[in-house]
């Protein structure tokens, strides 16, 4: 479903408690309209809560002719457990390798931090699980909206401190050599540059790791 700033809210307790996988494309446009009005009906009654909102939201879609089907507290504690089982296992696999230097110790620490908000994703809504087979669509996902990993990291997305991003990637002659990061890492690049090249070769560890946690 097509979320937005106004509905996101609405639609994302839509999915967590009633069944969504059934519906047509014109019926999703139908319930992503159903949840518009509803917000927008929140001008005439300022006075209404999330609850009252979703209240509306449900009324709209009978005027749609919309059914809607909660989910049993089954179906709810399988599709949970689902999702933690499979992010478990991606954790599982980045840090599985045995790391000896410290850029591959922080690329692995920047690896599960892109996890996390993978995990994130997920549990807002914004990330189907469906879609970890598509190697594209997961990075997209990882990107959080940036169109590269240079601007994900310039763009404040990760470390923004040149000592901590030396901390994490630095063994400790590098640290002394570069001041704790006060220096420049090298006459190419600065260290928001050092961080991209680490964060691309995360994402590539995170792709991995899900292909493999799919096969298992």
């Amino acid at each position: 479903m097509k979320k937005t700033m106004l509905t996101y809210k609405t639609l994302d307790r839509f999915e967590n408690e009633y069944i969504t996988e059934n519906y047509t494309e014109k019926e999703l446009e139908r319930v992503e309209f159903a949840a518009y009005v509803a917000n927008m009906n929140r001008c005439s009654h300022p006075e209404w809560t999330e609850a009252d909102i979703f209240t509306d939201f449900l009324r709209v879609l009978t005027i749609e002719k919309i059914t809607a089907t909660p989910k049993t507290v089954e179906e709810e504690q399988e599709e949970n457990t689902m999702k933690e089982n499979i992010i478990d296992q991606i954790k599982k696999e980045v840090e599985a390798r045995t790391e000896r230097s410290a850029w591959s110790k922080g690329v692995t620490a920047y690896a599960l931090e892109l996890v996390e908000g993978l995990e994130e994703a997920i549990d807002g809504g914004y990330f189907d699980p469906a879609d970890l087979e598509a190697p594209k669509l997961v990075e997209r996902a990882l990107l959080n909206g940036a169109s590269d990993w240079t601007q994900y990291s310039w763009g404040g997305c990760s470390l923004i401190y040149d000592g901590d991003i030396a901390a994490r990637l630095c063994c400790p002659s590098e640290l002394k050599k570069t001041r704790n990061g006060e220096r420049r890492p090298n006459a190419r690049e600065e260290w928001l540059d050092v961080q991209a090249r680490a964060l691309f070769q995360a994402c590539s560890r995170v792709k991995k790791s899900i292909r493999a946690a799919l096969a298992a």
